[in-house]
Protein backbone atom coordinates (compact mmCIF):
# COMPACT_ATOMS: atom_id res chain seq x y z
CA UNK A 1 0.00 0.00 0.00
CA UNK A 2 2.80 2.42 0.91
CA UNK A 3 4.49 1.71 -2.40
CA UNK A 4 1.41 2.82 -4.30
CA UNK A 5 0.36 6.01 -2.27
CA UNK A 6 4.61 6.68 -2.77
CA UNK A 7 3.67 6.19 -6.94
CA UNK A 8 0.56 8.01 -6.78
CA UNK A 9 2.45 11.24 -4.83
CA UNK A 10 4.83 11.07 -8.11
CA UNK A 11 2.40 11.21 -10.72
CA UNK A 12 0.34 13.53 -9.10
CA UNK A 13 3.95 15.69 -8.77
CA UNK A 14 4.70 14.99 -12.43
CA UNK A 15 1.26 16.16 -13.61
CA UNK A 16 1.30 19.47 -11.36
CA UNK A 17 4.73 19.86 -13.09
CA UNK A 18 3.67 19.30 -16.61
CA UNK A 19 0.29 21.84 -16.14
CA UNK A 20 2.31 24.56 -14.02
CA UNK A 21 5.43 25.19 -16.83
CA UNK A 22 1.92 27.32 -18.36
CA UNK A 23 2.87 31.34 -17.21
CA UNK A 24 1.79 34.09 -18.38
CA UNK A 25 4.73 36.86 -19.76
CA UNK A 26 3.29 40.16 -21.45
CA UNK A 27 0.51 41.50 -22.10
CA UNK A 28 0.53 43.03 -25.22
CA UNK A 29 -2.77 44.61 -25.52
CA UNK A 30 -6.39 43.74 -23.62
CA UNK A 31 -8.42 46.20 -25.82
CA UNK A 32 -10.58 46.89 -22.94
CA UNK A 33 -10.11 50.77 -21.43
CA UNK A 34 -9.06 53.39 -24.67
CA UNK A 35 -11.64 53.57 -27.40
CA UNK A 36 -11.08 53.66 -31.06
CA UNK A 37 -13.12 53.79 -34.32
CA UNK A 38 -11.65 53.65 -37.97
CA UNK A 39 -14.12 53.18 -41.09
CA UNK A 40 -13.23 53.78 -44.79
CA UNK A 41 -15.73 54.52 -47.57
CA UNK A 42 -13.63 54.47 -50.05
CA UNK A 43 -10.23 52.29 -50.94
CA UNK A 44 -7.10 53.98 -49.33
CA UNK A 45 -5.23 54.02 -46.05
CA UNK A 46 -7.02 55.19 -42.32
CA UNK A 47 -4.55 55.63 -39.06
CA UNK A 48 -5.08 56.46 -35.68
CA UNK A 49 -2.98 56.67 -32.89
CA UNK A 50 -4.36 56.54 -29.05
CA UNK A 51 -2.70 56.83 -25.91
CA UNK A 52 -3.85 54.00 -23.69
CA UNK A 53 -1.97 53.60 -20.16
CA UNK A 54 -2.45 50.35 -19.23
CA UNK A 55 -3.83 48.30 -21.77
CA UNK A 56 -1.48 48.27 -24.58
CA UNK A 57 2.41 47.10 -24.36
CA UNK A 58 4.06 50.64 -24.95
CA UNK A 59 0.64 53.01 -24.03
CA UNK A 60 -0.44 54.00 -27.71
CA UNK A 61 -2.00 51.88 -30.42
CA UNK A 62 -2.15 52.57 -34.37
CA UNK A 63 -4.88 51.38 -36.25
CA UNK A 64 -5.06 51.48 -40.00
CA UNK A 65 -7.88 50.10 -42.61
CA UNK A 66 -7.77 49.88 -46.03
CA UNK A 67 -10.70 49.14 -48.14
CA UNK A 68 -10.81 46.98 -50.89
CA UNK A 69 -14.55 47.19 -51.70
CA UNK A 70 -16.62 49.10 -54.01
CA UNK A 71 -17.48 52.54 -53.71
CA UNK A 72 -19.33 53.96 -50.59
CA UNK A 73 -19.02 50.65 -48.64
CA UNK A 74 -17.92 50.79 -44.86
CA UNK A 75 -15.72 48.28 -43.35
CA UNK A 76 -14.72 49.32 -40.09
CA UNK A 77 -11.89 47.99 -37.57
CA UNK A 78 -13.09 49.44 -33.70
CA UNK A 79 -11.61 48.81 -30.38
CA UNK A 80 -13.82 48.94 -27.20
CA UNK A 81 -16.98 50.34 -29.02
CA UNK A 82 -20.69 49.94 -28.32
CA UNK A 83 -21.11 46.51 -30.10
CA UNK A 84 -18.16 44.99 -28.88
CA UNK A 85 -16.63 46.42 -25.60
CA UNK A 86 -13.69 45.41 -24.62
CA UNK A 87 -12.50 43.70 -27.61
CA UNK A 88 -11.04 44.71 -30.81
CA UNK A 89 -13.42 43.76 -33.64
CA UNK A 90 -13.35 44.28 -37.79
CA UNK A 91 -16.77 44.30 -39.10
CA UNK A 92 -18.29 43.88 -42.80
CA UNK A 93 -21.67 43.85 -44.40
CA UNK A 94 -22.15 41.54 -47.38
CA UNK A 95 -20.09 42.84 -49.95
CA UNK A 96 -17.43 44.48 -48.00
CA UNK A 97 -14.20 43.37 -47.44
CA UNK A 98 -10.93 44.78 -46.19
CA UNK A 99 -7.04 45.10 -44.91
CA UNK A 100 -6.66 46.15 -41.81
CA UNK A 101 -3.62 46.20 -38.90
CA UNK A 102 -2.93 47.34 -35.48
CA UNK A 103 0.62 48.30 -34.86
CA UNK A 104 2.07 48.60 -31.55
CA UNK A 105 5.58 50.29 -31.45
CA UNK A 106 4.88 53.00 -34.69
CA UNK A 107 5.44 56.40 -33.00
CA UNK A 108 8.94 56.17 -31.23
CA UNK A 109 9.38 52.05 -31.44
CA UNK A 110 9.11 49.40 -28.47
CA UNK A 111 12.85 50.52 -27.32
CA UNK A 112 14.31 46.70 -27.48
CA UNK A 113 11.55 45.15 -25.97
CA UNK A 114 12.64 41.36 -24.61
CA UNK A 115 9.64 39.72 -25.97
CA UNK A 116 10.80 36.58 -24.35
CA UNK A 117 10.56 38.24 -20.56
CA UNK A 118 13.87 36.89 -20.17
CA UNK A 119 13.30 33.75 -21.27
CA UNK A 120 9.94 33.64 -19.33
CA UNK A 121 7.54 33.15 -22.68
CA UNK A 122 8.29 31.27 -25.78
CA UNK A 123 5.04 32.26 -27.41
CA UNK A 124 1.86 34.28 -28.36
CA UNK A 125 -1.55 34.05 -27.11
CA UNK A 126 -4.63 35.17 -28.58
CA UNK A 127 -8.29 34.74 -27.61
CA UNK A 128 -10.99 35.01 -30.30
CA UNK A 129 -14.87 35.88 -29.89
CA UNK A 130 -15.48 35.49 -33.05
CA UNK A 131 -14.52 34.93 -36.15
CA UNK A 132 -15.42 34.00 -40.25
CA UNK A 133 -13.92 31.59 -41.79
CA UNK A 134 -12.04 34.26 -44.29
CA UNK A 135 -10.39 35.48 -42.13
CA UNK A 136 -6.87 35.60 -41.55
CA UNK A 137 -4.02 37.03 -39.20
CA UNK A 138 -0.83 37.87 -39.92
CA UNK A 139 1.81 38.70 -36.83
CA UNK A 140 5.18 40.44 -38.04
CA UNK A 141 7.83 40.86 -34.99
CA UNK A 142 10.28 43.40 -36.33
CA UNK A 143 13.60 43.70 -34.27
CA UNK A 144 15.60 46.47 -33.29
CA UNK A 145 19.08 46.78 -33.97
CA UNK A 146 19.61 50.23 -31.71
CA UNK A 147 19.44 50.28 -27.79
CA UNK A 148 17.15 51.97 -25.78
CA UNK A 149 16.76 55.86 -25.63
CA UNK A 150 18.88 56.58 -28.36
CA UNK A 151 17.10 57.97 -30.83
CA UNK A 152 14.83 56.95 -33.40
CA UNK A 153 14.49 53.02 -33.45
CA UNK A 154 16.81 51.44 -36.72
CA UNK A 155 13.68 48.99 -37.70
CA UNK A 156 15.66 45.33 -38.27
CA UNK A 157 14.57 42.17 -39.54
CA UNK A 158 11.11 40.66 -39.71
CA UNK A 159 9.45 37.05 -38.13
CA UNK A 160 6.16 36.79 -39.70
CA UNK A 161 3.52 33.94 -38.60
CA UNK A 162 0.14 33.84 -40.84
CA UNK A 163 -3.01 31.99 -39.42
CA UNK A 164 -5.21 30.77 -41.21
CA UNK A 165 -8.58 28.91 -40.46
CA UNK A 166 -8.90 30.38 -36.28
CA UNK A 167 -11.57 29.69 -33.71
CA UNK A 168 -13.25 30.47 -31.12
CA UNK A 169 -11.51 30.52 -27.78
CA UNK A 170 -7.52 30.45 -26.99
CA UNK A 171 -4.80 29.79 -28.99
CA UNK A 172 -0.95 29.71 -28.31
CA UNK A 173 1.39 29.50 -30.59
CA UNK A 174 5.04 29.24 -30.63
CA UNK A 175 7.84 31.97 -31.52
CA UNK A 176 9.60 29.01 -33.33
CA UNK A 177 6.83 29.06 -35.46
CA UNK A 178 7.66 32.49 -37.23
CA UNK A 179 9.52 32.66 -40.01
CA UNK A 180 13.08 34.09 -39.71
CA UNK A 181 13.10 32.89 -35.75
CA UNK A 182 16.38 32.10 -36.18
CA UNK A 183 17.47 35.45 -37.36
CA UNK A 184 15.23 37.84 -35.65
CA UNK A 185 15.53 38.32 -32.02
CA UNK A 186 13.10 38.00 -29.93
CA UNK A 187 14.76 39.95 -27.44
CA UNK A 188 15.22 43.01 -28.98
CA UNK A 189 11.93 43.80 -30.24
CA UNK A 190 11.31 47.89 -32.32
CA UNK A 191 7.52 46.79 -33.38
CA UNK A 192 4.62 44.13 -33.30
CA UNK A 193 1.88 44.29 -36.41
CA UNK A 194 -1.11 42.30 -36.79
CA UNK A 195 -2.45 42.23 -40.05
CA UNK A 196 -6.09 40.87 -40.83
CA UNK A 197 -6.83 39.93 -43.84
CA UNK A 198 -11.03 40.10 -43.57
CA UNK A 199 -12.58 38.67 -46.77
CA UNK A 200 -16.18 39.72 -47.89
CA UNK A 201 -18.55 40.06 -45.29
CA UNK A 202 -16.76 38.77 -42.16
CA UNK A 203 -16.45 39.81 -38.86
CA UNK A 204 -13.98 38.89 -36.26
CA UNK A 205 -13.63 39.50 -32.37
CA UNK A 206 -10.49 39.47 -30.48
CA UNK A 207 -10.10 39.87 -26.67
CA UNK A 208 -6.54 39.58 -26.15
CA UNK A 209 -3.06 39.28 -27.42
CA UNK A 210 -0.25 38.19 -24.81
CA UNK A 211 2.77 36.84 -24.58
CA UNK A 212 2.90 33.06 -22.67
CA UNK A 213 5.02 30.00 -22.54
CA UNK A 214 3.87 26.47 -24.01
CA UNK A 215 5.58 23.64 -22.15
CA UNK A 216 8.20 22.03 -23.83
CA UNK A 217 7.79 18.49 -25.12
CA UNK A 218 9.59 16.79 -22.16
CA UNK A 219 6.88 18.15 -20.05
CA UNK A 220 4.05 17.02 -21.91
CA UNK A 221 5.60 13.88 -22.04
CA UNK A 222 5.94 14.00 -18.31
CA UNK A 223 2.15 15.14 -17.65
CA UNK A 224 0.92 12.69 -20.07
CA UNK A 225 2.72 9.78 -17.72
CA UNK A 226 1.39 11.83 -14.67
CA UNK A 227 -2.35 11.27 -15.64
CA UNK A 228 -1.78 7.58 -17.15
CA UNK A 229 -0.68 6.87 -14.21
CA UNK A 230 -4.08 8.29 -12.10
CA UNK A 231 -5.90 6.35 -14.30
CA UNK A 232 -3.85 2.92 -13.75
CA UNK A 233 -3.86 3.41 -10.15
CA UNK A 234 -8.20 3.92 -10.19
CA UNK A 235 -8.76 0.90 -12.76
CA UNK A 236 -6.09 -0.94 -10.28
CA UNK A 237 -8.21 0.20 -7.28
CA UNK A 238 -11.48 -0.68 -8.20
CA UNK A 239 -10.15 -3.63 -9.05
Amino acid sequence: MNKFKTLSSGLLLAAVLGLSNQAQALTIDTFDQTAQTLSSSTPGDFSSVNTAPGEVIDNNRVLTIVSVSPGGATPTISVDSVLTPNALSVAHDPGESSVTSVTWGLAGGLGGLDLTDGGVSNALLIDIGFIDTNVNITFKVKETNNQPGTGTPNIGDTATLTLNNLGVGVSTFLFSSFTNFNIVNFESVGRIVMEINGGIGSDLVLNLVETNELPEPSSLVLMGLGLAGFSFLRKRKSA
